[in-house]
């Protein structure tokens, strides 16, 4: 039988975690984009916007991590809950170094309290997933380059930039490409990977809210 160059000629399909990564990479970079973002990373804000960036990571980041924790085994779940993930003791650990320990306790954006109160929703287990693999697959790539660059333009010491230090996790790209692996192999239905890309691009979305109202408190000078 011979093939059409049709068939030879035809691409082949998207793994799960190649559609996941293609589908959501326009409100990706919306997210990436937005000003405060931008402008931290240049260098344009100071060492207070930084501070303000993770006091509401110290609010995002319990509420998913002790969700995640409350899964049962034979959640999807499971097979990503690395240990080495963890961000809330780090999280804090910065903040006392940044403001003290007797700072007071972080104040959430109204776009913090929706996105916080999305993840502790009662969500599927499918769509917890997707905020999971934003955060953390986020923090162990472009994230990686924001401890060096505020390190770099606020003079920001390594003792407040232990976020950015994956303890557990000694081979960021072994570990990213493994997570995605098992994306690809996660026993998910058609509608529920669905549901993870759908959810993944509310994220990103509402992640991108709570960079804009930072935006409106910090401002890079003229």
């Amino acid at each position: 039988m011979t093939m059409t160059t049709h068939e030879t000629d035809a691409p082949p399909a998207l793994t799960f975690s190649q559609r996941l990564r293609e589908e959501t990479m326009r409100p990706h970079r919306e997210a990436e984009s937005e000003p405060f973002i931008a402008d931290l990373m240049a260098g344009r804000l100071d060492r207070g916007a930084y501070q303000a960036l993770l006091e509401q990571y110290a609010v995002l980041y319990p509420t998913l991590e002790v969700v995640v924790r409350e899964q049962p085994a034979s959640s999807v779940l499971s097979a990503f809950d690395h240990p080495g993930l963890a961000r809330t003791a780090a999280i804090n650990a910065d903040l006392n170094a940044l403001a003290g320990p007797d700072r007071l306790p972080p104040v959430a954006l109204p776009a913090t309290r929706a996105l916080a109160k999305r993840i502790n929703s009662e969500l599927p287990a499918e769509r917890l997933l997707a905020h999971h693999y934003l955060r953390y697959l986020g923090d162990l790539s472009g994230g990686l380059a924001i401890g060096r660059l505020v390190s770099r333009h606020y003079g920001i010491e390594p003792e407040a930039l232990s976020m950015w230090r994956f303890e557990g996790i000694t081979k960021p790209k072994v570990f990213k490409d493994r997570y995605r692996a098992l994306l690809d192999s996660a026993e998910l239905s058609p509608a529920q990977q669905d549901a993870v890309i759908d959810e993944a691009a509310i994220g990103y979305r509402l992640n991108q809210a709570i960079f804009a109202e930072l935006g409106l408190m910090h401002t890079a000078a003229a």
